[in-house]
Order: structure tokens, then C-alpha cells, then sequence
């Protein structure tokens, strides 16, 4: 198990507890900092970006200086919590996400995706995102199956090529229809808070478009979590000021597609 301690911006100790007893089995002490969004787990192997504070990255802009990008992707082996690679030096990356082992660090310029057994670039695309107003402002790229999810677009993990429609040859994209929060998804969906602050949900295949489900409030981080063939939404709006109906929590199942009017289903 593993947990962080830190300020509200970033973390400056990483620790790992055993499972069957709950004793520390390591610690790890990044040398500038560990963003809380920088963290990520795969094949006994754990991720993280040793980068210095953003805000004082911010500051020195602010006074005429140029920040000296020193971050690194720290690789620690998770039994030990010894250092055993380190890959993306001055990476300048925030954020990390890990699928079939593609490690992908992003920021809000763009992301890069990496080999996560040998470290090796694989690919990266500069794409600016407009961020919404609420505090889960970082780029938060979705990986779902062999694609990567981000707005307005979706890249094959291993290559980067950007997904086109069937038959069409043109980009396929989606966007422009969802409000603040964090995106989640599996296969086959994304979810999200759409425009009207419910719900929203979007059929990849493009079959549907996407549909909001009405009189809830998703929450403001990920909040929507599909697992076990079903899509889970613990409660996140209470306290809220918004003026939705319903504090609760939403489960959803698959449902039989309906038959067309006067043919039996």
C-alpha cells in the first residue's frame, strides 16, 4: 500500500505499508518534491516526478527569471523502494498516467508517452487545453483499452497516431460539451460533468453522441468510476451551493438495446 505526506500542493515523503500487517516497509524522499497527481504503479514497479514546486516556477516567471526544469521520472522498485531508473530528465511533466506498459506524463502543454520497462520515448504531441475554472485543473488524459482520451482528441497508446472515424479518414473528436471535473472512462465510455453540471456520458464508437443523466451533480476530481460492468457515482455534491435535486449515489447497469417500434425484443 502506498501513501504520501506532504503539503496541500505536493508531497515530500513517499512510503509503502505491507498489506497483512500494515508495517512500513520503505520511504522514499524525493529531492525537490512529489506532485500528487505524479504518482503511478505498474508491473512491481512504482513512478513518480521528482519535480520542484510549480508555484515557485510560477513566481520566478513572474520576476523575470527562468526556471531550471531539473525534474526527473523516478523508477523504485516496489518491494524495496530503491531507485533502479530514472527516465525523462527536465521533463517538465505534472502529471502521470500508466496502460499496458505505456507510462504517459502529461502537463498542460501536452504529454509524452514512454516505454515503462525501458524508459524509451515512444511518442509526444503539443496540444494546449483550455482548463476549467474549478480546482481539478490538471490535464487528466484517460486511457482506456489501446486508446488515449484527450479532449478534443484520442491517440493510440503505443504509437500516438490520432484515432480517425470508421471509413472517413477524418480525426475523431469529442469535447466542448462537458463543464469542470475529471473525465474517467472505460472501454467502450467516457464519463464526465457535462455543461449542465449532470452526468454526462459518451458512447466512443460515436454510435449515440453523448447523453446527460439528469438531477445529479458528479463531483469535482473522478468521480465516476466504471467497475465490475457497472458505472458508480458514490455521492460528491453535498455541500455544494449548485441546485441539483438529488444528493445520492448512481449506480447504472447495461441494459438490452431496445427494438425498433412493432418488432419484439
Amino acid at each position: 500500500v502506498l501513501g504520501n505526506l506532504g503539503v496541500s500542493d505536493r508531497a515530500m515523503h513517499l512510503f509503502a505499508l505491507a498489506i497483512d500487517d500494515g508495517r512500513p516497509r520503505w520511504a522514499h524522499t524525493p529531492t525537490r518534491g512529489l506532485g500528487h497527481d505524479a504518482l503511478a504503479v505498474y508491473d512491481e514497479r512504482v513512478y513518480l516526478i521528482d519535480r520542484a514546486d510549480v508555484a515557485e516556477a510560477v513566481r520566478a516567471g513572474r520576476r523575470g527569471q527562468t526556471p531550471v526544469d531539473e525534474s526527473v521520472i523516478d523508477v523504485l522498485d516496489v518491494h524495496t523502494g530503491k531507485t533502479v531508473a530514472q527516465i525523462g530528465r527536465g521533463c517538465g511533466h505534472v502529471g502521470l498516467r500508466i496502460g499496458k506498459g505505456v507510462l504517459l506524463a502529461t502537463d498542460l502543454a501536452g504529454m509524452t508517452a514512454y516505454d515503462a520497462r525501458t524508459g524509451k520515448s515512444l511518442w509526444s504531441v503539443s496540444t494546449k487545453q483550455a482548463m476549467h475554472h474549478c480546482s481539478a485543473y490538471l490535464r487528466a488524459p484517460v486511457i482506456a483499452g489501446d486508446w488515449v482520451y484527450d479532449e478534443p482528441s484520442a491517440y493510440s497508446l503505443r504509437t500516438g497516431k490520432m484515432k480517425n472515424l470508421p471509413g472517413r479518414g477524418q480525426p475523431w473528436r469529442w469535447g466542448g460539451f462537458r463543464g469542470c471535473g475529471t473525465v474517467s472512462g472505460a472501454e467502450n465510455m467516457l464519463f464526465y460533468r457535462s455543461a449542465t453540471g449532470n452526468p454526462g456520458l459518451l458512447d466512443v464508437a460515436g454510435a449515440d453522441g453523448n447523453r446527460n443523466f439528469q438531477g445529479l451533480r458528479p463531483g469535482c476530481f473522478i468521480s465516476i468510476i466504471a467497475a465490475g460492468g457497472l458505472v458508480l457515482m458514490p455521492e460528491a455534491s453535498s455541500g455544494c451551493g449548485c441546485p441539483f435535486n438529488f444528493q445520492t449515489t448512481m449506480a447504472l447497469m447495461p441494459a438490452a438495446p431496445k427494438a425498433p417500434c412493432g418488432e419484439r425484443a
